[in-house]
C-alpha cells in the first residue's frame, strides 16, 4: 500500500472526491476493508454509477467521531 507523505497530505485533501484507492491510503486500510465498511454502511460513501466516492472531509469527521 502506497503512504501519504506530509507534503501530499494537502493536495490530497484538496481533491473534492476521492477513489476507493485514495481513501484506502488515506486510511491506511486495504481495499478489501473499505469495500467491507461500505457494505456495512459503517463509513461514509457517495455511489454513483457502480463508482464509490468518499468526501475528504467527511472521512476525516468520520475518524474524529471514533469510528
Amino acid at each position: 500500500m502506497k503512504r501519504i507523505d506530509k507534503n501530499n497530505t494537502e493536495m490530497i485533501f484538496n481533491n473534492q472526491l476521492w477513489t476507493i484507492s485514495e481513501a484506502s491510503t488515506y486510511l491506511n486500510l486495504t481495499v478489501g476493508t473499505i469495500y467491507n465498511l461500505v457494505y456495512q454502511k459503517a463509513i461514509p460513501f457517495h455511489k454513483k454509477r457502480k463508482r464509490l466516492y468518499f468526501i475528504p472531509r467527511e472521512i476525516h469527521n468520520w475518524i474524529l467521531e471514533g469510528n
